[in-house]
């Protein structure tokens, strides 16, 4: 908000300078409002643990509904792993990028662990898979 000198003057006998120390107690309160941002933000990106629940709601209430568990083959039996539910906390991985981990739950009592990466090149994570792939008969 720009004020003319001619209206800071008039405010000033007007108000006899009461308006200035207004105006800086409402810059001292929202100061303090975004410093108490400023501490929930730090807070929060330093947490190692997110609830499902409320990130996806979806996907915490989920169910099983026979799907099947996403990038395994058909075990022994000639059928799938299927998806019983999701752990109910997405753990945030402490590095540069901060990787969720996600845990499925398998409906034969195993637990399935994925990397959730987000503005990643996946594609040299996809070369390294293919290299461990091709070593382990050795």
């Amino acid at each position: 908000l720009m004020l003319s000198a001619h209206t800071v003057s008039k405010l000033t006998e007007e108000h006899g300078g009461k308006w200035l120390q207004c105006a800086l107690d409402e810059i001292d309160a929202a100061w303090e409002t975004l410093a108490a941002i400023g501490k929930d933000l730090q807070r929060f990106a330093k947490t190692s643990r997110l609830a499902l629940g409320d990130i996806s709601p979806a996907l915490h209430r989920f169910g099983g509904a026979g799907v099947p568990i996403p990038g395994l083959d058909e075990n022994v039996m000639g059928g799938f792993t299927r998806l019983r539910n999701f752990a109910s906390a997405i753990h945030v991985l402490p590095t540069k990028t901060k990787p969720k981990r996600l845990t499925m739950n398998g409906a034969d009592g195993r637990e399935y662990k994925y990397l959730l990466k987000g503005r990643e090149d996946l594609r040299l994570d996809a070369r390294i898979m293919q290299c461990l792939r091709a070593m382990k008969p050795l």
